[in-house]
């Protein structure tokens, strides 16, 4: 029988916030026991090994970490569960805006989540999971390193709908007691964690619409595109933090000397209005500059590299806080006789951490695309006019 609950109160910890989760039911399809596999997965590619340093592209590398459909629907909802948290593409979710991480990686990553979804003991037992994990940890994830703390994963994954709803009344109190000792802890090392509570923030952006305040900066045609200007302190302190978060899964990647973390501006502010490292303005969508003629498409030819100076557009779904921009500024080799994308050395700021120089389809926003042939991408090139 599944369980019901009524709606409760959860607070924000750090900011003091208060909201209303509000209860829900969801059905989920049974599943044959005696069918089950009780270990989980082994990824037969990681971080750290040639193999995985011969992917050049992101794509690739979601390809190698899939999961046999087989194996998914048979696994233990225990083994389930380890699987996805051993996903060696984790740790890259702070990549993405709160609220989308978890879609993103339900319909392009992680090719388990959507059974996990259908477990009806898949909550309690993530809660389980999530009170035995300890934090203590720097949140770099190592997969050959099965002692590492999953608790930021498993805070995504609790404050999902589709799970949290199911918990029950006293299942959701030890959930706050338990993500308020985490959080205290992470607070004791704000150098290792930048956020104390990813548990509460995820809540927090997924119920709260947040307005921030507007201003505008002009494409060369003159029209009016919405940014938000910032003034957050410049600091090189977290450059390590992220560097130690995206090299193991992107080993090519490197950082642009003199670029360091800066949360004032972000990729599309970037490569469509100033590359200055004292570029205020944070730019959710730069279409503007692509529509009114400012920049015109250009379809670079099979047997060249597309040339630099080309600005590249990402549009990597539904959202437009999972678009990319990125700016083409060299190559990394001579091409072949057909499609050289991947041979584009390109430069962009991923969020909030620092801008870095890496393959065209090497970063987080390469999310659509069919086969692993780089040839199929929702992505566009764009000349100044």
């Amino acid at each position: 029988m599944k369980k019901t609950k009524k709606s409760i109160l959860k607070r924000f910890i750090s900011a003091g916030i208060t909201m209303v989760i509000s209860a829900g039911v969801f059905a989920t399809p049974a599943y044959a026991a005696n069918e089950l596999i009780n270990e989980p997965y082994e990824y037969p590619i990681v971080q750290g090994t040639e193999e995985w340093a011969a992917l050049m592209s992101f794509p690739e590398k979601i390809e190698a970490c899939k999961i046999p459909e087989g194996k998914i629907e048979a696994m233990s909802t225990e083994a389930l569960i380890e699987t996805i948290l051993n996903h060696p593409l984790w740790p890259i979710y702070i990549a993405y805006e709160k609220d989308d991480v978890y879609d993103i990686y339900r319909d392009k990553i992680i090719n388990a989540l959507p059974e996990l979804e259908s477990r009806e003991d898949a909550d309690e037992l993530l809660l389980k999971v999530y009170q035995q994990d300890r934090v203590g940890r720097i949140s770099a994830y190592n997969a050959t390193d099965k002692n590492a703390s999953k608790s930021e994963f498993l805070e995504v994954l609790l404050a999902e709908p589709v799970f949290y709803d199911d918990l029950s009344n006293s299942e959701l109190v030890t959930l706050d007691v338990v993500a308020a000792e985490k959080a205290e802890v992470r607070e004791k090392s704000p150098e290792i964690y930048p956020t104390a509570s990813v548990f509460y923030s995820v809540l927090q952006a997924k119920q709260q619409a947040t307005t921030r305040a507007s201003t505008y900066v002009y494409t060369p045609r003159g029209t009016a595109v919405s940014v938000v200007r910032n003034n957050y302190p410049y600091s090189s302190t977290d450059d390590n933090y992220y560097y130690s978060l995206y090299r193991p899964t992107f080993p090519s990647i490197v950082q642009k000397s003199g670029y360091t973390t800066n949360a004032n501006y972000n990729c599309h502010s970037y490569a469509w209005y100033s590359t200055s490292k004292t570029n205020p303005y944070w730019m959710d969508d730069p279409r503007p500059y692509m529509n009114d003629g400012s920049y015109r498409v250009v379809y670079p030819a099979n047997g060249t590299v597309p040339a630099t100076g080309l600005r590249v557009f990402f549009n990597s779904g539904t959202s437009k806080r999972t678009w990319h921009s990125v700016i083409v500024v060299g190559s990394y080799g001579n091409p072949s006789s057909g499609q050289n994308y991947n041979l584009c050395k390109v430069e962009s700021k991923w969020g909030e951490a620092p801008v870095y120089i890496h393959r065209l389809l090497d970063h987080p926003w390469t999310v659509n695309f069919s086969g692993v042939d780089c040839r199929n991408y929702d992505m566009t090139f764009y000349q100044r006019s």
